[in-house]
């Protein structure tokens, strides 16, 4: 497991001898009552962040575990279930970690065509370590040196000086645990740690052995070839005309593009309307609005001429058909001739006709004196 980086971390559920169906067998479905505590460095115990764990199968399960959680040398994972007879063990039950750029740096060879330098120390302290007696002659101040086994390993130091002679290397910083003669190392070739390094290491190369159309190379021929200094490098890069460096992907390109937008910036937007002609469309609406809003306004008042007739005829009607009024009078008039009729025969009016075309009619529609002209 990598040190202080984010992780999983598997546990395995089973029942105990008492369990009734499952004693010695894997535990399943019981992820919501798994929890697990974590130490580390045998530090107190922290409730793991991810609460419970992800089912996987056949009882085994898996916790997320945070970066903050792998901070340490040693990791130790004590999970449990709340179910009655599971019991709940890790996966492994600890672990000691590894910075993930030692780890890195132990599975590489080369770099760039140049073979690493390795091998173990024959002793060390916090501040330093003295390499293998068949260590390399060449200065290696600036580089690192990643212990990747033995004593120590997992950890890294900045190369502060080295003896080429005794063979020993004062670290930039202090490390933790001391290198011992069972430490391993490899060590990663420096390159320049500061501007200022560009100018006060010695890389052994000449201008005479810089490859032709090399930065370097161009710098140097641009700046008044093999007499270098720094004045002279800066003017060179200042003074450097652009045609020519702005080809695809290189700083030149996009000063040119940067240029190009900001000249843009000046220019009309095609499409977008200008002041004066937003401010027409607004005056061209506004008399627009104006007509309609006076059409409108005659139209109500229009509106309004009909309604007030409506109502006065309406009123009219209203006193009419109150109480002694016109239509109430005719109403009366019309009920007293009705109350006369006479209905014998529901929904049937009687009739007393006494003659036809001015005969008299005889009888009264019985049997035996029916009706007769």
């Amino acid at each position: 497991m990598f040190k202080n980086t984010a992780g999983k971390w598997t546990v395995y559920a089973f029942g105990d001898p008492d369990h009734s169906t499952l004693a010695g067998k894997p535990v399943t479905g019981d992820a919501a009552n798994i929890t697990a505590n974590i130490r580390i460095d045998g530090g107190a115990a922290n409730a793991v962040d991810d609460t419970n764990p992800t089912e996987l199968e056949d009882g085994y399960y898996v916790f997320d575990i945070t970066a903050a959680e792998t901070n340490g040398d040693l990791l130790t994972l004590a999970p449990a279930s709340s179910t009655a007879n599971v019991i709940v063990i890790g996966v492994p039950g600890a672990a000691w970690t590894r910075d993930p750029t030692v780890a890195m740096a132990a599975n590489l060879t080369q770099i760039g065509g140049r073979a690493l330098e390795t091998g173990t120390c024959q002793s060390g302290s916090t501040t330093g370590c003295t390499l293998a007696a068949g260590a390399t002659s060449d200065d290696i101040t600036g580089a690192w040196i990643f212990f990747t086994g033995g004593t120590g390993a997992g950890q890294a130091a900045l190369v502060e000086s080295y003896n080429t002679g005794t063979k020993v290397v004062v670290f930039n910083r202090a490390v933790v645990t001391a290198p011992g003669a069972t430490s391993e190392y490899i060590i990663i070739p420096h390159a320049y740690n500061t501007i200022a390094d560009m100018f006060t290491k010695d890389t052994g190369e000449t201008y005479a052995s810089a490859v032709d159309g090399s930065v370097v190379k161009e710098t140097a021929d641009n700046a008044g070839g093999s007499s270098l200094t720094e004045a002279g490098i800066a003017d060179a890069i200042w003074d450097e005309p652009r045609t020519g460096h702005n080809t695809a992907g290189t700083f030149g390109e996009t000063q040119t593009t940067v240029e190009a937008n900001i000249d843009n910036l000046d220019a009309p937007v095609s499409g977008v309307p200008t002041a004066a002609e937003n401010r027409a469309e607004m005056d061209a609406n506004s008399t627009q609005l104006a007509t309609i809003a006076g059409y409108l306004d005659t139209e109500i008042a229009s509106l309004q001429a009909d309604v007030t007739a409506i109502l006065a005829d309406t009123n009219e009607m209203q006193g009419d058909q109150a109480n002694g009024g016109r239509i109430d009078l005719l109403i009366d008039a019309i009920k007293a001739k009705t109350d006369q009729m006479t209905f014998t025969v529901a929904n049937m009016v009687d009739a007393n006709m006494q003659a036809i075309n001015d005969v008299a009619v005889t009888g009264d529609g019985q049997t035996g004196t029916e009706f007769s002209v």
